[in-house]
Order: C-alpha cells, then sequence, then structure tokens
C-alpha cells in the first residue's frame, strides 16, 4: 500500500480531509460474518497537540450529525480519550504524541489501526515518528496499515522534509501537484490552490498583500505557500547549512603545520563521548573570495561500551598526537575527572609521548559559565553566558561562509539543521535543544577555542589590550555666551565668543571648586567682576565666605 503526503497549505482543508477518510473506512470496513478471524476496521488519528486532536474529532462529529444514518449507527462516543465506536465494530481512536514530554509518542505504542492518520507531523520529533510509524509493521492485520501525513512546513529538515523531497526526485522547489516514489506519494498544495481562489487573479493578490504583511515572508512561505523554506524557530539558516557542505571525507592522515582546534562533549547518559577537530586553512577561499575557512577534519563519537569515559580519554590522547591541536576545549558538565586524568598525563609525558602538552591544552568549560566580551560599541567589557556565546561565534561563521562540513558526515549537518531554541527564561537567555545534540556541542566548542585563543583567524571579536600610556590633554578654550549685547548692528548674530580680559561684560564659565581656591582664584585670569557677582550670589558653596555672626538671645 502507498503511503501519502499531504503538503498543504494553512486551511486547504486537512482536518476535513482526515475526518472524511475516517469516517469512510471505519462505516465500512466492519465485523465481517463470513471471515471470523477478520478485524473490524481501525482508524488511529494523532497529532503533536491535544487541541488539533479535539478539532479532528470535532469535525468527524459535525459530519455524523449532519447524517441520520451515521448518527445512528454510532454505538459509542467518548472524548477522553477520543473514541468514536461504530454498531459495526469499527473503530475512529485519537491520541496526543507526546513530544514536548520527550517520550516518543508513547501514547502510540501497542496501538494498532488499518490506516494511520497524523495531523502536524512536522511538530514532532524523529523520536515521535518512529514510534508510530512501528503501528504500521503490524504484523497481526490482514493488509498492511497504510499512513497518512499532512502538515505545514516549519522549515525543518526533518522525516516529512525527507519524504516530501524523496517523493519529489530530490528537489525542494516543486510545482504544485502529485509526485511518487516506490513508497510515497505526496500531494503539494499552495494557497492559490484552493478552489476559491484558483484562476482568480485579484483573490490571490489580495490573499497575498493581506498575508504576506501580517505573517511576514517566512510565515507567508510556510503558512500559505507551504514551503520548506527555512525554520522559523532554528539557529543555524539551512541555507547556509547547505552552502558549507562540500565533497570530501575525513582523511586518515594529516600534515603538521596547519592550526587545529578540537572539542569534547562528555555524556554517558543520553549519548556517548562526541569529539570534534577543525582546521584552520589560510588560503581556502569562500564564494565571495574572502580567504581564510574553517574545515572539519574529523568527527567521532565512542561506541556504547561498560567503560566509555575511559574510551573518550583514550581517544582524546590519541587525537592529541595525530592532530597536534593548538587547545581543545572540553565540555566540563561530565567531564571534571576527565580533564583532571588528562591534565595529569600531560604532565607526567615526555616531549615524543601522546599525551605531550595535554596539561597545557586541555581547557575546561562550563555552558553555564559566563564570559566577559568587549562589547564592540562601547568598548566596554560585558558578561555573557558561555552558550549562547558559542551559538553565536558558529552562526557568524556558518553566515559569513568561513566554515566547511563534510556532506557525507550526516550526524553533523543534520543536528546543525535541528538545532533549535526551546525555550527563554525570564532574563533573556535562551535554552537550546537538549538532545541529538553532542556533535553540534562539539563543533561549537571547537569555534570557541578559536576565538578564545585565535580571534584574530575568525575576526568576531576584538581582543582585550589594556592601555601602557598616558597623557595629559591641552588646556582647551570654553565658548562664552554673550550677556550685555553692544550697540553695533543689529543684524548680528548671537554667537558664542571667547572670554579674556578685554571682554569684561561676557559670562565666565568655570568649576565651583575654583572659587574654593582663594589662592589659585588670585592668580588667575577669572575676571574680577564676574568673581565678586559670584561671591555675593545665594549659591556660594560653603566656606568660600566670611563667616557671619551668629546672634543668640540671652535666657
Amino acid at each position: 500500500m502507498q503511503n501519502i503526503a499531504l503538503r498543504w497549505a494553512r486551511r486547504q482543508g486537512k482536518s476535513d480531509f482526515f475526518a472524511v477518510k475516517a469516517i469512510h473506512h471505519t462505516y465500512t470496513n466492519g465485523d465481517n460474518p463470513n471471515n471470523p478471524e477478520g478485524r473490524p476496521g481501525a482508524v488511529l488519528i494523532t497529532a503533536p497537540f491535544e487541541n488539533q486532536v479535539k478539532l479532528i474529532f470535532k469535525r468527524i462529529r459535525e459530519f455524523i450529525k449532519k447524517s441520520p444514518e451515521l448518527a445512528q449507527s454510532v454505538a459509542k462516543d467518548v472524548q477522553s480519550p477520543e473514541t468514536i465506536i461504530w454498531k459495526n465494530g469499527a473503530s475512529i481512536m485519537g491520541i496526543t504524541a507526546a513530544s514536548r514530554a520527550g517520550q516518543g509518542a508513547a501514547g502510540a505504542r501497542g496501538q494498532g489501526a488499518d490506516w494511520i492518520l497524523v495531523d502536524e507531523i512536522d511538530y514532532m520529533t524523529d523520536d515521535d515518528i518512529i514510534a508510530i510509524f512501528a503501528i504500521a509493521a503490524d504484523a497481526n492485520r490482514d493488509n498492511e496499515p497504510g499512513i497518512i501525513i499532512s502538515s505545514t512546513p516549519t522549515g525543518r529538515r526533518s522525516k516529512f522534509f525527507d519524504i516530501c523531497v524523496q517523493a519529489q526526485g530530490g528537489l525542494v522547489k516543486v510545482p504544485p501537484g502529485r509526485y511518487a516514489n516506490e513508497d510515497w506519494a505526496t500531494y503539494y498544495s499552495p494557497f492559490y490552490e484552493h478552489p476559491k481562489r484558483k484562476n482568480n487573479r485579484k483573490a490571490i493578490e489580495n490573499y497575498e498583500r493581506r498575508w504576506r504583511r501580517d505573517l511576514g515572508e517566512l510565515g507567508f512561505a510556510h503558512e500559505c505557500l507551504a514551503e520548506f523554506g527555512e525554520e522559523a524557530v532554528g539557529v543555524f539558516p539551512h541555507r547556509c547549512i547547505e552552502r558549507a557542505k562540500k565533497d570530501y571525507l575525513y582523511p586518515e592522515k594529516v600534515k603538521k603545520g596547519p592550526r587545529r582546534f578540537m572539542g569534547v562533549d562528555w555524556d554517558k547518559f543520553q549519548a556517548t563521548p562526541t569529539l570534534c577537530c577543525i582546521e584552520y586553512d589560510p588560503k581556502a577561499k569562500n564564494e565571495y573570495g574572502e580567504e581564510g575557512m574553517f574545515r572539519v577534519i574529523n568527527r567521532e563519537s565512542i561506541p556504547e561500551d561498560e567503560f566509555v569515559l575511559d574510551a573518550g580519554v583514550n581517544l582524546v590522547v590519541e587525537w592529541n598526537k595525530k592532530y597536534q591541536p593548538e587547545y581543545i576545549y572540553v565540555d566540563r558538565g561530565y567531564g571534571d575527572y576527565q580533564i583532571e586524568v588528562l591534565h595529569k598525563k600531560g604532565k607526567q609525558a615526555e616531549k615524543d609521548d601522546a599525551e605531550w602538552k595535554l596539561d597545557e591544552r586541555v581547557v575546561g568549560v562550563s555552558f553555564s559559565e559566563t564570559r566577559d566580551v568587549k562589547d564592540p560599541g562601547t568598548g566596554e567589557m560585558v558578561s555573557k553566558p558561555i552558550k549562547p556565546w558559542m551559538v553565536n561565534n558558529t552562526q557568524i561563521l556558518l553566515e559569513r561562509d568561513r566554515l566547511i562540513i563534510s556532506k557525507h558526515d550526516e550526524v553533523v549537518w543534520r543536528q546543525l539543521g535541528n538545532y533549535r531554541v526551546e525555550k527563554v527564561s525570564t532574563t533573556g537567555v535562551p535554552r537550546f535543544t537538549s538532545t541529538n545534540e553532542h556533535a553540534v556541542d562539539a563543533l561549537m566548542l571547537c569555534v570557541l577555542a578559536v576565538v578564545d585563543k585565535a580571534p584574530d583567524l575568525t575576526k568576531v571579536v576584538t581582543k582585550f589590550e589594556p592601555t601602557r600610556h598616558m597623557a595629559i590633554a591641552p588646556p582647551l578654550n570654553t565658548p562664552k555666551l554673550i550677556l550685555n549685547r553692544p550697540n553695533t548692528n543689529i543684524d548680528q548674530d548671537e554667537g558664542e565668543v571667547f572670554a579674556n580680559k578685554r571682554n569684561p561684560d561676557k559670562q565666565t564659565w568655570f568649576r565651583v571648586d575654583d572659587i574654593r581656591e582663594t589662592t589659585r582664584q588670585r592668580n588667575s585670569n577669572i575676571n574680577k567682576t564676574t568673581y565678586e557677582m559670584f561671591k555675593k550670589s545665594p549659591f556660594l558653596p560653603r566656606g568660600s565666605g566670611s563667616r557671619r555672626k551668629v546672634k543668640r538671645n540671652n535666657f
């Protein structure tokens, strides 16, 4: 049975299609008395959001209510969980995929169905989709279950993207229509294919003008054109990732000389430790003709083993000898002990040992720490959280076309494409993807090492250099305002002039502290008339004039 993928724009009728399909299959495929071993029809409807499942069941109930024949055929209707059972034994069941809880669509496990209808699949994780698709492998059904998936694209390069692009012959952008391969048939329908707008140029222009303005370019591409475009919540632009992908394999042997930096992300429970190494090529050019590129020359994850952390330490030692990196930035989150071991090995090593200089090269980094960075606008040193700082620097290298990744290392570029902001704290600090991101973290640690230790290569930040010289600026002529206008030309503008002894009736600006310094006052060039005027002022600072005698009454 060929499965179906619907890439339709918003409000194109996906929910109505699911409702009609569920009613038709279950109503016409009940118990068969001639086949006692057969099962009545079953349809499973799932979506990442509970409201979406309820919306589809609302449409199902509306269709049933409009038909007396269908209404009389319902044996049971339950709203929690969403279930409709016909008198012929067939059933329609709705569940919510537990995407947000990270449970891999736990509610779908153990379910059976003839048709699996998945709405808004592009908002599900790959684990959720795998758990749902596993239902189709049910060997107890008479026929192979069919799958119908639909979604308005979010831009994520996930299962939905892969299914559609493969059915479209590897093309991301195609005209509206049907495209198919051996396993899937995909139907692409943007907003202008809707029956109310098709062949109606004025309606199309009005719709496009309104929603392009309200949704923005990216939102309009996703919601109305049903194009994959860029991911709305993605961190790294997909166009930059595609541009960075080059056709090369990681070398078995490397030459001495190029500057290299390593990153190590430690983990034991969610994933094994991951190592990454980048190399700086000063002669390589990007598409803009700019020289100086960073190339990923190796990325490796430790195979699962009983002593996975020890294996990680051994691999760091092996890479240290092979690549001779300038620095090795290591995640402290689960690697404090490993860092101490590496430092100890480096101190005990001799010049030609594989552990040579590990005590100098290995630097521990905690993703919860902060880093002092020079603000490019004010020049002041400001404190920034380290994880967003790492992400921002990697973004800049990708957007400036300074980073090269191998198109054969699917783990790296796929994790880059799926790296997202999951939430933002009350202080404005973003929290990023915490699963399936270890290759990205290792790569970002490499970038952080470059930014910290060799900022001249990235040209992202300016290295802080304290001044070692001091100088005294010469005195400045202070502008003065005319107080008494002389009898001159009345058309003469009121301007600022410089006060001196030749202009006794000009306002003089001076520091209040000068009034207190009587000795300095006698030797200054401040006009006596102005000084006497301020001396009689009520704003005269305390202690600058003669002490006034205080009269006390006799008691």
